[in-house]
């Protein structure tokens, strides 16, 4: 509701001033009612500030309507880790799952660092403390104040960086012809964040002959990982200054 350091007590009438003899005065709620909330001195800012909530939470068409957002905004959220293959995973059983607070890890620990440093970058939005608590992985706190396009952009970051980094061919249980469409799902994501044309048709046509062990390139590489593959391509052509065919060559050598 507002900055910590402020309570609010919300009582009925008929049970002030049956306080025990021990009770403290200050949790004698009486004391407070016939001195209208000025016992002591209050933490004024911080009254004011949640009245600046209140007001604006009544803008919102009230309760009501703010809790209808919040499932909103954590349901988008929970479903881009639910529908990511495994690449994200939620701890916290579905029935129990916080709108305010979304714990997840990702499938490989050792990419967290790094969902952290790029999630933190300016062509992210600058997304700040998406780190959890000791125990690891990510916490987004999707409060009140987080308006619904914030969770959106979080949702697109996870999504380009699993497009990106994460494994995006598991075959344990999944039958070949649901796996191949979902590389071809990848690929057509991959291409599209590339904004299409020329370097997205070449990478096409890199994964169909990996795919078909088509050609003398595929053949060099076919132990690796289709994306690794790719993305190895490109960080050398980057920054080398080269084309694809030197790094095959280099590879090869």
């Amino acid at each position: 509701m507002g900055p910590s350091g402020v309570t609010i007590v919300i009582v009925r009438k008929d049970l002030v001033g049956n306080a025990q003899e021990i009770t403290p005065v200050m949790f004698d709620y009486k004391i407070h009612v016939d001195n209208n909330s000025l016992y002591n001195t209050p933490p004024c800012y911080g009254i004011y500030m949640c009245g600046l909530v209140f007001e604006d939470l009544l803008a919102q068409g009230g309760l009501k309507e703010v809790e209808k957002k919040n499932i909103k905004k954590a349901q988008i959220l929970y479903d881009a880790i639910d529908e990511s293959n495994g690449f994200y995973r939620c701890p916290v059983e579905k029935s129990v799952r916080s709108l305010m607070n979304v714990p997840f890890t990702l499938e490989k620990s050792d990419l967290e660092a790094e969902f952290i440093k790029e999630a933190a970058k300016e062509k992210n939005q600058k997304m700040i403390q998406p780190k959890g608590h000791r125990s690891g992985g990510m916490r987004a706190s999707i409060y009140n104040a987080m308006p619904l396009a914030g969770v959106e952009k979080l949702v697109a970051f996870m999504k380009d960086f699993q497009a990106i980094v994460g494994d995006i061919t598991p075959s344990d249980g999944i039958p070949k012809l649901e796996k191949s469409r979902r590389e071809r799902e990848a690929l057509d994501y991959m291409c599209n964040l590339l904004g299409g044309g020329s370097r997205a048709k070449e990478i096409a046509e890199l994964w169909t002959e990996y795919e078909e062990n088509s050609s003398l390139e595929a053949k060099v590489v076919k132990d690796f990982d289709k994306v690794e593959m790719i993305l190895q391509a490109l960080e050398y052509e980057n920054e080398q200054g080269k084309d694809l065919d030197e790094f095959f060559t280099s590879t090869a050598d």
